[in-house]
C-alpha cells in the first residue's frame, strides 16, 4: 500500500504534516487519512477502533461512554430535547456513587492528585484524611508531553511554561505535605501503570482496607483515565482479596457540583452563559460554600515501607518537552513579562494579596481587565486556578472580605462573574461531551447535526498553512495580533481580551478552515491552559458555541485602540513600530511607504505587510 509520511512536529513549518494516502475498496479511489505518532494512533484504536476522520460510537452507558477528546477528534453528543422539554435534572450525574462523608477510621487512603495541587481546600485531602494512613501521590503523566503525542494538527500537547509551572507546583505541593506529617509520591509514566504497584505494595504490607479518593474531572481522556484507574483498583483488590474502593469529590469551581439547579452531566445546563448567570443569582439559585478546614497535621504517611518515589523529572529529558527546558534555552522568566508565574500554593496566595490588597486593583478590576501587558489591569490569577493551586472559592472570600473591609462595587463583582464565567465553561464540558471538540461543535443550533470529527484536509490549502504558520509567528501584519502572539510564544501568558482578538483574526480573518487548529496551538503555550474554558471559547468564536449570534468578529484594528490606546503593549511585543504615534500605530498599513519608511519602517521588512486586508477603526 503506498503511503507518503511527511514530518509534522510543533516548531516546524506548517506544510509538514503525518499524512498516509491509502485506497478505499468502498468508492475505488484514494483518500487521504491523518496518521498519528504511534502512541496517539493507539489511543484513538483503542478508544474508538477506527481512524480518524469517522463517526465514534456511543456505548450503552450513555454520557460515560465514549466521549472524545482533545487527543483526537471523535466521540458522539447526545441528540438533546428542544429545550422546552428538557428536565434540568435529566440524564447521568457526574459522579455516579456519590463518596462517603468519611472513610473507615482503620483504613489507608491514597490520594490520587492532578490539577488540585494545594493543601488548602480541598476536599479529596479532607476526606482521605479520615483514614487512618494517607499517601498522596502525582504522576506526570507522559501521554501529555513529547513527541509521540501531538494534537492533531501537530503541536506538542503540554509546551514549556506549563510543564515548568507544574513541575514547580508539584514540588511545592511536595514540600507542604512533608511540612504537614506526610508526603507526597511522585511517579513519571501512565498513571494506571505507575500508581498500581503502589497499591499492591500498599496491601502486601497489610494496609486494608485501601481506598483512593481523588477529585472529579469532566473532559474526556481526563474521564477515561479515571475510569481505567478504578477497573484497574477493583481488579487488584479481587486479586488479592482485599478490600478496596475509590471515590471521586468535587471540588473545581466556585458552586459545588451539588448545589446546582440542574444536572451539569445532562442535557439541562442553560445553553447560554446569560441564562446560567441568572439562574445562579436568582431565587432558587446557588450560593458558594465556605472553604474546607483542613488539618494543621495529616494523618502519617507510611515512610517505613519505603514507597519508591521518582526524582523530579527534567523537561527536555524525561517528559521531552521542546522549548523552555533543561538548561533555559532563552531567558525565563521573559524580562518583558508583565508577572513572573510560579507554581503553587504560596505563589497564589502571594498573587492574590498583592492583587487586591497592596495594589488595590479589585477596586477598579472591571475597567482595567481587558488590558494587555499590565501587571494589574487583571488578576492573573489563572494559572493557579486552572491547575488547582489555588480554589475559586479562595479568591471569591478574599473578595467578599475585601468588599466588607474596604469598597463594594460593580469590580468586586465582576471578578465573581469572572469566576461563574469560568464555571460555566467546566459545566458545558461535563455535558456536551466530545462535542466540545467537534469541528461543528455543540451549538444548540444543529442538535440533530452529525458531529465532523476529522481534519478538513481537503479545505485546508497552502494558503492557509502559511498564514497559520505567520498567525503562530506574530507576523500577520495585524500589530495588536501580532503583539499578543509574541508574548503568548516568549512568556506562556495572554490576556483574555487577547485571546479573543487573535482568535477571531484567525478564524474569520485568515479564514482558516479548522478554528481547532488554534485551540490546540493554544493548549500548547498556555500557561493557564484549561481544558473547558479554552475549548468553549473557541467554539464560541467560530459560532459553534454558547452563542446564540453565531460567532464574534472583532475588528481587531478598533480593539487595539480600545484596549491600548497609548500603545504601549505594542511598543513592548512589536517595537518595530515604536516611531509610529498613535493612533497610526494600531493600523500602519493605512500609511503610505514612503510615510512608513520615514517612521523607519520598511515594508515587508522591518515589519510584514497584512496579510489579509485590514478593517480601519470606525471614524469618530
Amino acid at each position: 500500500m503506498p503511503a507518503m509520511l511527511l514530518a509534522f512536529a510543533s516548531g516546524l513549518p506548517l506544510n509538514q504534516k503525518f499524512l498516509s494516502t491509502f485506497f478505499s475498496p468502498r468508492n475505488g479511489k484514494c483518500q487521504l487519512f491523518v496518521q498519528m505518532p504511534r502512541t496517539f494512533a493507539n489511543r484513538n484504536a483503542e478508544a474508538n477502533n477506527s481512524r480518524v476522520g469517522q463517526s465514534y460510537t456511543r456505548s450503552s452507558s450513555g454520557r460515560r461512554g465514549n466521549r472524545g477528546g482533545r487527543g483526537r477528534y471523535g466521540g458522539n453528543r447526545r441528540n438533546a430535547a428542544p429545550r422546552a422539554q428538557v428536565d434540568p435534572f435529566a440524564g447521568d450525574p457526574v459522579i455516579p456513587s456519590p463518596a462517603p462523608a468519611t472513610l473507615p477510621s482503620d483504613s489507608c487512603a491514597m490520594v490520587w492528585l492532578r490539577n488540585d495541587l494545594r493543601v488548602r481546600d480541598h476536599a479529596a485531602l479532607a476526606l482521605a484524611d479520615t483514614a487512618s494512613v494517607l499517601v498522596p501521590f502525582y504522576v506526570f503523566d507522559t501521554s501529555q508531553y513529547g513527541p509521540d503525542h501531538l494534537s492533531p494538527h501537530g503541536f506538542q500537547r503540554t509546551g514549556p511554561f506549563r510543564a515548568d509551572f507544574q513541575k514547580q507546583a508539584v514540588k511545592e505541593m511536595q514540600q507542604a505535605l512533608r511540612v504537614r506529617g506526610s508526603d507526597l509520591v511522585v511517579k513519571i509514566g501512565d498513571p494506571v501503570d505507575e500508581i498500581m504497584p503502589v497499591a499492591r505494595q500498599l496491601i502486601e504490607e497489610g494496609f486494608k482496607p485501601l481506598r483512593m479518593v481523588a477529585h472529579k474531572e469532566v473532559t474526556w481522556e481526563e474521564n477515561k483515565t479515571e475510569e481505567r484507574m478504578e477497573k484497574a483498583f477493583r481488579e487488584l483488590g479481587e486479586e488479592m482479596h482485599a478490600d478496596v474502593d475509590i471515590h471521586f469529590v468535587w471540588g473545581a469551581t466556585l458552586h459545588h457540583l451539588d448545589d446546582l439547579p440542574f444536572n451539569a452531566g445532562g442535557p439541562g445546563v442553560p445553553e447560554t452563559f446569560t441564562a446560567y448567570r441568572k439562574l445562579i443569582e436568582g431565587r432558587n439559585g446557588a450560593t458558594v460554600r465556605e472553604e474546607i478546614k483542613m488539618p494543621g497535621r495529616f494523618k502519617p504517611y507510611p515512610l517505613h515501607i519505603g514507597i519508591p518515589s521518582d526524582e523530579m523529572p527534567l523537561l527536555g529529558d524525561e517528559l521531552e518537552v521542546a522549548g523552555l527546558a533543561e538548561p533555559n534555552d532563552h531567558p525565563y522568566p521573559h524580562p518583558l513579562a508583565c508577572v513572573d508565574f510560579i507554581g503553587g500554593l504560596k505563589e497564589a496566595e502571594k498573587r492574590l494579596d498583592e492583587f487586591v490588597w497592596k495594589a488595590d486593583a479589585l477596586r477598579t478590576y472591571k475597567e482595567t481587565r481587558n488590558e494587555s501587558g499590565t501587571k494589574n489591569g487583571s488578576s492573573k490569577l489563572s494559572p493557579w486556578l486552572a491547575l488547582g493551586c489555588i480554589s475559586p472559592r479562595t479568591v471569591y472570600w478574599e473578595c467578599q472580605s475585601y468588599e466588607e473591609k474596604r469598597e463594594k462595587n460593580e469590580s468586586t463583582y465582576w471578578m465573581v462573574f469572572e469566576l461563574m464565567t469560568r464555571d460555566y465553561f467546566r459545566w458545558i464540558a461535563a455535558s456536551v461531551g466530545t462535542k466540545l471538540f467537534a469541528l461543528n461543535g455543540y451549538s444548540g443550533r444543529g442538535k440533530n447535526e452529525a458531529s465532523i470529527w476529522g481534519i478538513p484536509w481537503h479545505l485546508i490549502k497552502p494558503l492557509h498553512k502559511d498564514r497559520l504558520q505567520k498567525w503562530i509567528d506574530g507576523k500577520t501584519g495585524a500589530p495588536i495580533v501580532d503583539g499578543n502572539m509574541r508574548e503568548l510564544a516568549g512568556t506562556g501568558f495572554m490576556s483574555n481580551r487577547g485571546r479573543q482578538n487573535v482568535a477571531s483574526f484567525l478564524i474569520h480573518d485568515l479564514g482558516y478552515p479548522d478554528w481547532r487548529a488554534g485551540a490546540e496551538y493554544l493548549e500548547s503555550q498556555l500557561i493557564d491552559h484549561d481544558v473547558a474554558s479554552n475549548w468553549a471559547n473557541w467554539a464560541y468564536l467560530a459560532g459553534v458555541g454558547s452563542d446564540p449570534r453565531g460567532g464574534r468578529k472583532f475588528n481587531v484594528v478598533k480593539q487595539s485602540m480600545q484596549y491600548d490606546p497609548e500603545g504601549r503593549f505594542l511598543n513592548r511585543w512589536v517595537p518595530e513600530l515604536v516611531d509610529i504615534p498613535v493612533p497610526m500605530k494600531h493600523e500602519p498599513h493605512t500609511l503610505s511607504k514612503a510615510e512608513l519608511e520615514d517612521l523607519n519602517v520598511t515594508p515587508g521588512k522591518t515589519y510584514p505587510n497584512p496579510i489579509v486586508p485590514l478593517s480601519r477603526a470606525p471614524q469618530k
